[in-house]
């Protein structure tokens, strides 16, 4: 492997995980905002 390749798989890697976390952010904002908005009413 050269080591570029392994850079690219290393990047593949970061971004995969990134993209999880946003996923999961993402749910987690939205029941906040469910639970907020459910407060109120």
């Amino acid at each position: 492997m050269k080591p570029e390749e392994i850079f690219n798989e290393g990047e593949k890697k970061v971004m995969k995980k990134m993209k999880e976390v946003d996923e999961k952010m993402e749910k987690d904002l939205k029941k906040v905002e469910k639970e907020i908005l459910g407060e109120k009413k």
